[in-house]
């Protein structure tokens, strides 16, 4: 508790508390919407022998800082579906050949390292993307992606790989990687904070050189 003129924050029935100095725990000057249950026990802990401050002002300055530190909890203790995009756009694809009847990018979506979206801009796959997207936003935290064309040795070191990509969201977000040259395996990307989107696109920014072709390749991308 606080001296007499000052203030002190407490609990009251379950909830934060503003009290005034000198005033008994029975008798708080303000009840919060702020439940103990929403907050880490190192600060249930601390209000229970009471959070001293000056003025009220500055209690109502603490109080903000456990309604946003209860907030965050409440976010974490969120169950959300596993996210579900079931639909693929892309920049441009290479056009179907004597070998492989479709190069789009719906080859991403199908679990299949042996098919890629390969890209058809024409130079080494700089600035080109693919775009996986949903009706309904879906809730993100990483994504996974298995670069190349790797239904072969040869066929993947033949065609570019992406190596710096950027990952973009509807939210405006967006977050840079650098891949791995690393055939027929995930790399996965954890976001620094989950987003909910209708879309994760991946612009690939550089390349590692094909021995053979220029286009950028991409067999699979898994988002969680």
């Amino acid at each position: 508790a606080a001296a007499a003129g000052g203030f002190y924050l407490g609990t009251s029935e379950g909830f934060v508390a503003v009290f005034r100095g000198g005033d008994s725990a029975d008798n708080p000057y303000q009840v919060t919407d702020v439940s103990l249950g929403d907050l880490e026990s190192a600060t249930v802990a601390a209000l229970g022998q009471g959070v001293s401050v000056a003025t009220l002002d500055e209690a109502n300055a603490k109080v903000d800082e456990y309604r946003a530190q209860a907030q965050a909890v409440q976010e974490s203790r969120k169950t959300y579906p596993p996210p579900s995009f079931t639909q693929a756009r892309a920049s441009s694809e290479l056009p179907a050949d004597h070998t492989t009847s479709y190069y789009g990018p719906y080859n991403v979506l199908d679990g299949d390292f042996f098919t890629a979206w390969n890209e058809g801009g024409g130079g080494s796959g700089a600035g080109e993307w693919i775009e996986l997207y949903s009706s309904a936003p879906q809730h993100v935290s990483a994504v996974s992606i298995a670069g190349g064309y790797n239904k072969s040795d040869e066929t993947y070191y033949n065609n570019h790989r992406p190596r710096d990509i950027e990952l973009s969201f509807s939210d405006g977000s967006t977050q840079r990687a650098t891949l791995q040259d690393a055939r027929g395996t995930y790399q996965r990307i954890a976001l620094p904070a989950p987003v909910d989107t209708t879309f994760v696109r991946i612009t690939v920014l550089s390349t590692y050189p094909g021995v053979e072709y220029e286009d950028c390749c991409i067999a699979d991308i898994g988002v969680e």
